[in-house]
Protein backbone atom coordinates (compact mmCIF):
# COMPACT_ATOMS: atom_id res chain seq x y z
CA UNK A 1 0.00 0.00 0.00
CA UNK A 2 1.70 3.34 -1.14
CA UNK A 3 1.03 6.50 0.10
CA UNK A 4 1.98 9.43 -2.27
CA UNK A 5 2.63 12.70 -0.77
CA UNK A 6 2.16 15.41 -2.87
CA UNK A 7 5.10 18.08 -2.54
CA UNK A 8 4.64 21.44 -3.51
CA UNK A 9 7.05 23.55 -4.57
CA UNK A 10 8.50 26.41 -2.75
CA UNK A 11 10.21 29.12 -3.80
CA UNK A 12 14.07 29.70 -3.31
CA UNK A 13 16.55 32.13 -3.01
CA UNK A 14 18.20 33.12 -6.57
CA UNK A 15 21.53 34.75 -4.37
CA UNK A 16 23.96 32.89 -2.59
CA UNK A 17 22.89 33.83 0.95
CA UNK A 18 20.92 31.56 3.53
CA UNK A 19 18.64 32.84 6.12
CA UNK A 20 16.51 31.49 8.40
CA UNK A 21 13.29 30.50 5.87
CA UNK A 22 15.86 28.73 3.51
CA UNK A 23 16.42 26.30 6.34
CA UNK A 24 13.06 25.89 7.37
CA UNK A 25 12.26 24.93 4.00
CA UNK A 26 15.02 22.22 3.53
CA UNK A 27 13.95 20.68 6.80
CA UNK A 28 10.61 20.70 5.15
CA UNK A 29 11.43 19.05 2.08
CA UNK A 30 13.77 16.94 4.26
CA UNK A 31 11.00 15.56 6.42
CA UNK A 32 8.15 15.23 3.02
CA UNK A 33 10.65 13.11 1.18
CA UNK A 34 11.59 11.12 4.03
CA UNK A 35 7.68 10.05 5.24
CA UNK A 36 6.96 9.34 1.90
CA UNK A 37 9.87 6.77 1.90
CA UNK A 38 8.58 5.04 4.81
CA UNK A 39 5.24 5.10 3.69
CA UNK A 40 6.40 2.81 0.40
CA UNK A 41 7.72 0.47 2.88
CA UNK A 42 5.16 0.20 5.08
CA UNK A 43 1.92 -1.55 5.29
CA UNK A 44 -1.21 -2.39 7.13
CA UNK A 45 0.22 -5.56 8.32
CA UNK A 46 3.12 -3.69 10.01
CA UNK A 47 2.84 0.08 10.62
CA UNK A 48 5.94 2.22 10.39
CA UNK A 49 8.00 -0.91 9.38
CA UNK A 50 9.55 -2.17 6.89
CA UNK A 51 8.05 -5.62 5.10
CA UNK A 52 8.83 -7.38 2.82
CA UNK A 53 7.05 -9.47 0.45
CA UNK A 54 3.99 -7.49 0.73
CA UNK A 55 2.22 -7.76 -2.81
CA UNK A 56 2.53 -11.92 -2.36
CA UNK A 57 0.82 -11.45 0.64
CA UNK A 58 -1.50 -9.57 -0.46
CA UNK A 59 -2.32 -11.90 -3.70
CA UNK A 60 -2.30 -14.82 -1.64
CA UNK A 61 -4.91 -12.96 0.62
CA UNK A 62 -7.03 -12.17 -2.24
CA UNK A 63 -7.39 -15.75 -3.92
CA UNK A 64 -8.74 -17.02 0.06
CA UNK A 65 -11.26 -13.91 0.09
CA UNK A 66 -12.20 -15.00 -3.48
CA UNK A 67 -13.43 -19.08 -2.22
CA UNK A 68 -14.64 -17.27 0.80
CA UNK A 69 -17.32 -15.04 -0.97
CA UNK A 70 -17.49 -18.12 -3.43
CA UNK A 71 -18.39 -20.45 -0.49
CA UNK A 72 -20.69 -18.16 0.94
CA UNK A 73 -22.70 -17.92 -2.08
CA UNK A 74 -23.01 -21.16 -2.40
CA UNK A 75 -24.86 -21.53 0.92
CA UNK A 76 -26.84 -18.65 0.52
CA UNK A 77 -27.50 -21.10 -2.80
CA UNK A 78 -28.02 -24.04 -1.20
CA UNK A 79 -30.47 -22.54 1.15
CA UNK A 80 -32.78 -21.20 -1.71
CA UNK A 81 -32.55 -24.59 -3.45
CA UNK A 82 -33.57 -26.78 0.39
CA UNK A 83 -36.32 -24.11 0.20
CA UNK A 84 -37.57 -25.15 -3.13
CA UNK A 85 -36.94 -28.74 -2.51
CA UNK A 86 -39.25 -28.80 0.60
CA UNK A 87 -42.29 -27.09 -1.07
CA UNK A 88 -42.04 -29.44 -3.93
CA UNK A 89 -41.79 -32.54 -1.42
CA UNK A 90 -44.77 -31.13 0.24
CA UNK A 91 -46.68 -30.64 -2.77
CA UNK A 92 -45.67 -34.32 -3.83
CA UNK A 93 -47.50 -35.73 -1.01
CA UNK A 94 -50.74 -33.93 -0.86
CA UNK A 95 -50.69 -35.21 -4.45
CA UNK A 96 -50.19 -38.48 -2.79
CA UNK A 97 -53.19 -38.56 -0.95
CA UNK A 98 -55.42 -37.54 -3.40
CA UNK A 99 -57.32 -40.50 -4.45
CA UNK A 100 -59.58 -39.26 -6.96
CA UNK A 101 -57.73 -38.10 -9.59
CA UNK A 102 -59.23 -37.37 -13.47
CA UNK A 103 -58.42 -40.26 -15.84
CA UNK A 104 -58.97 -37.83 -18.88
CA UNK A 105 -56.48 -35.02 -17.75
CA UNK A 106 -54.24 -36.29 -15.22
CA UNK A 107 -52.11 -33.82 -12.78
CA UNK A 108 -48.48 -33.73 -13.32
CA UNK A 109 -47.16 -34.65 -9.79
CA UNK A 110 -44.37 -32.31 -8.41
CA UNK A 111 -40.86 -33.95 -8.34
CA UNK A 112 -38.13 -32.45 -5.76
CA UNK A 113 -35.78 -30.62 -7.36
CA UNK A 114 -32.14 -32.15 -7.63
CA UNK A 115 -29.93 -28.12 -7.10
CA UNK A 116 -30.42 -28.79 -3.05
CA UNK A 117 -27.66 -32.03 -3.20
CA UNK A 118 -25.58 -30.32 -5.69
CA UNK A 119 -25.17 -27.25 -4.00
CA UNK A 120 -24.55 -29.31 -0.42
CA UNK A 121 -21.98 -31.04 -2.47
CA UNK A 122 -20.45 -28.08 -4.03
CA UNK A 123 -20.21 -26.06 -0.77
CA UNK A 124 -18.64 -29.02 1.29
CA UNK A 125 -15.90 -28.88 -0.98
CA UNK A 126 -15.70 -25.02 -1.26
CA UNK A 127 -15.39 -25.40 2.60
CA UNK A 128 -12.34 -27.99 2.40
CA UNK A 129 -10.26 -25.84 -0.19
CA UNK A 130 -10.79 -22.93 1.87
CA UNK A 131 -9.58 -24.51 4.99
CA UNK A 132 -6.59 -25.93 3.14
CA UNK A 133 -5.90 -22.88 2.10
CA UNK A 134 -6.27 -20.33 4.32
CA UNK A 135 -3.79 -22.70 6.86
CA UNK A 136 -1.87 -22.14 4.31
CA UNK A 137 -1.62 -18.69 3.97
CA UNK A 138 -1.39 -18.08 6.82
CA UNK A 139 1.57 -19.76 7.64
CA UNK A 140 3.42 -18.11 4.95
CA UNK A 141 1.80 -14.30 5.83
CA UNK A 142 3.25 -14.28 9.42
CA UNK A 143 5.58 -11.58 10.24
CA UNK A 144 8.58 -12.78 11.35
CA UNK A 145 11.01 -10.01 12.72
CA UNK A 146 14.94 -9.61 11.97
CA UNK A 147 17.83 -7.14 12.58
CA UNK A 148 18.57 -4.92 10.16
CA UNK A 149 20.56 -1.85 8.91
CA UNK A 150 18.59 1.29 7.81
CA UNK A 151 20.45 4.01 6.01
CA UNK A 152 18.64 7.66 6.71
CA UNK A 153 18.12 10.36 3.45
CA UNK A 154 20.57 12.86 3.85
CA UNK A 155 19.50 16.66 4.16
CA UNK A 156 19.90 18.89 0.94
CA UNK A 157 23.08 20.40 1.09
CA UNK A 158 24.74 17.74 4.14
CA UNK A 159 28.09 16.39 3.08
CA UNK A 160 28.44 13.97 6.01
CA UNK A 161 26.27 10.95 5.09
CA UNK A 162 23.80 9.03 8.25
CA UNK A 163 25.46 5.91 9.20
CA UNK A 164 23.28 2.95 9.03
CA UNK A 165 20.89 2.56 12.35
CA UNK A 166 19.97 -1.06 13.89
CA UNK A 167 15.97 -1.31 13.38
CA UNK A 168 13.89 -4.49 13.16
CA UNK A 169 12.69 -5.50 10.39
CA UNK A 170 10.07 -7.54 8.84
CA UNK A 171 9.95 -10.49 5.99
CA UNK A 172 7.69 -13.71 5.93
CA UNK A 173 7.62 -16.79 4.36
CA UNK A 174 5.86 -15.81 1.12
CA UNK A 175 7.49 -15.52 -2.25
CA UNK A 176 6.08 -15.34 -5.44
CA UNK A 177 6.19 -19.29 -6.40
CA UNK A 178 3.59 -19.09 -3.13
CA UNK A 179 1.77 -16.47 -4.67
CA UNK A 180 1.37 -18.36 -8.52
CA UNK A 181 0.80 -22.10 -6.18
CA UNK A 182 -2.62 -19.85 -4.24
CA UNK A 183 -4.32 -19.29 -7.83
CA UNK A 184 -3.31 -22.44 -9.17
CA UNK A 185 -5.01 -24.38 -5.75
CA UNK A 186 -7.90 -21.79 -6.33
CA UNK A 187 -8.34 -22.79 -9.57
CA UNK A 188 -8.37 -26.51 -9.07
CA UNK A 189 -10.84 -25.40 -6.57
CA UNK A 190 -13.15 -23.74 -8.89
CA UNK A 191 -12.52 -26.97 -11.20
CA UNK A 192 -13.74 -29.32 -8.08
CA UNK A 193 -17.23 -26.83 -8.06
CA UNK A 194 -18.06 -27.15 -11.00
CA UNK A 195 -18.07 -30.86 -11.10
CA UNK A 196 -20.06 -30.72 -8.27
CA UNK A 197 -22.84 -28.77 -9.99
CA UNK A 198 -22.59 -30.21 -12.99
CA UNK A 199 -23.09 -34.06 -12.09
CA UNK A 200 -26.17 -35.32 -10.36
CA UNK A 201 -25.31 -38.74 -8.74
CA UNK A 202 -22.49 -38.68 -5.82
CA UNK A 203 -21.35 -41.57 -6.90
CA UNK A 204 -20.28 -40.51 -10.38
CA UNK A 205 -18.39 -37.58 -8.93
CA UNK A 206 -15.89 -40.11 -7.15
CA UNK A 207 -13.48 -40.32 -9.50
CA UNK A 208 -12.75 -36.32 -10.42
CA UNK A 209 -12.70 -36.19 -6.07
CA UNK A 210 -9.95 -38.45 -6.14
CA UNK A 211 -8.05 -36.34 -8.94
CA UNK A 212 -8.48 -33.08 -7.22
CA UNK A 213 -7.47 -33.94 -3.99
CA UNK A 214 -4.00 -36.27 -5.40
CA UNK A 215 -3.26 -32.45 -7.29
CA UNK A 216 -4.48 -30.58 -4.47
CA UNK A 217 -2.53 -31.82 -1.25
CA UNK A 218 1.06 -31.21 -2.93
CA UNK A 219 0.21 -27.28 -3.73
CA UNK A 220 -0.31 -26.80 -0.29
CA UNK A 221 2.71 -29.12 1.14
CA UNK A 222 4.71 -27.07 -1.30
CA UNK A 223 3.61 -23.99 0.11
CA UNK A 224 4.70 -24.93 4.11
CA UNK A 225 7.74 -26.31 2.26
CA UNK A 226 8.81 -22.90 0.51
CA UNK A 227 7.57 -21.34 4.38
CA UNK A 228 9.64 -23.55 6.16
CA UNK A 229 12.67 -22.78 3.53
CA UNK A 230 12.36 -18.79 4.46
CA UNK A 231 11.89 -18.75 7.95
CA UNK A 232 14.94 -20.90 7.70
CA UNK A 233 16.57 -18.09 6.00
CA UNK A 234 15.87 -15.55 8.53
CA UNK A 235 18.13 -16.34 10.66
CA UNK A 236 20.86 -15.97 8.45
CA UNK A 237 19.59 -12.74 7.34
CA UNK A 238 19.69 -10.97 10.44
CA UNK A 239 22.59 -8.33 10.69
CA UNK A 240 25.38 -9.45 13.39
CA UNK A 241 26.44 -6.09 14.10
CA UNK A 242 23.32 -5.12 15.66
CA UNK A 243 23.49 -7.79 18.20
Amino acid sequence: MTVFTPLIPLPRRTDNKTTAGDTTVSHLETMLTTSSSLDSSASFLVHDRPYEHYDSVRSEWIAVTALLFLWLLTLLARQIAMFADMKARRRQEEEERDEYEPLLNPRQKSKPGEWAPRFDRAADALRITLLMLLSATIFVSIPMPYTCQIREPNRPGSPIPHEPQCTVCFTNGTTRGTSIISWVFTALSLLWFVIELAVVENASTAIARILVSLASFPLIATIFAIGFNEWAKINARANKSCN
